[in-house]
């Protein structure tokens, strides 16, 4: 259709911003329900996977050291850095975000280490 008047213009201004309006909704109602995917609780697969994973990259990653020296503990820090294996940190990862990602894991192993080696 030819715009011939001002009014004409106006309302093809209109529905242009209607089409535009709708197509945005459109696209959020699809970005709310991959939101909503993104934040559902895992599965009982995926959990399983995730724990089996990164209990594989712990063993591969680090060789837990003595967590107590001349009778006194190692700081904790200390033992994750002297835990890492150097040689298998993977691509583009620095010691200290290994540990803090593996923080939970390496501090259940670090107690299991001290009561064992006080019991030793």
């Amino acid at each position: 259709m030819e715009i011939k008047t001002c009014e004409q213009y106006v309302l093809a201004a209109l529905a242009e911003a209607q089409r535009r309006i709708e197509r945005l909704e459109s696209e959020n109602g699809g970005l709310k329900a991959r939101v909503a995917e993104l934040e559902a609780p895992p599965t009982k697969v995926e959990q399983r996977l995730e724990r089996r994973a990164r209990g594989l990259l712990i063993d591969h990653c680090f060789s837990f050291v003595d967590a107590v020296e001349d009778g006194e503990p190692v700081p904790f820090d200390d033992w994750c850095a002297n835990s890492i294996l150097d040689f298998r940190l993977p691509g583009g990862i620095g010691k200290a975000a290994l540990a803090r990602f593996f923080e939970p894991e390496l501090k259940d192993a670090y107690e299991e280490q001290l009561a064992e080696e006080a019991g030793a």
